[in-house]
């Protein structure tokens, strides 16, 4: 789930990879760094180069992730520069991600629903 005006940017030294359900929210910025499945990064933040991050892991809104940190899966990190906040509550975390990327899965359907019937939505859902 790549939110509006987010920028990812890859290069040769720093791949960029994305796991599944992954969250990345409006207007972040991620460069070259890996991240993990069921990650949430929050509106605005800043990943730069080489970072990364393991799964379950949650950058907080605003927050620069300084260049090469490793965040370890279940951390909050937050701040500018950012630092490890608190562990987080992994079970938790990871199925709070996947519901959150899965509603923007259904958000996509509905919107592609709207835009075949001329805007307005065609539901036969209950």
């Amino acid at each position: 789930n790549v939110q509006d005006h987010c920028v990812v940017t890859s290069s040769k030294e720093h791949p960029t990879t994305i796991g599944a359900f992954t969250n990345l929210g409006h207007g972040v910025v991620l460069e070259g760094s890996e991240v993990g499945s069921n990650v949430l990064v929050g509106i605005n933040a800043v990943v730069e180069s080489g970072c990364v991050i393991e799964d379950a892991a949650m950058i907080a809104a605003g927050s620069v992730l300084p260049r090469n940190t490793h965040v370890k899966a279940g951390e909050l990190w937050a701040g500018n520069p950012a630092r490890k906040v608190r562990d987080l509550d992994l079970a938790t975390t990871s199925l709070q991600h996947k519901d959150l990327a899965e509603s923007y899965v259904g958000l996509a359907a509905e919107h592609k629903l709207e835009a075949a019937a001329g805007g307005e939505a065609r539901r036969d859902i209950e």
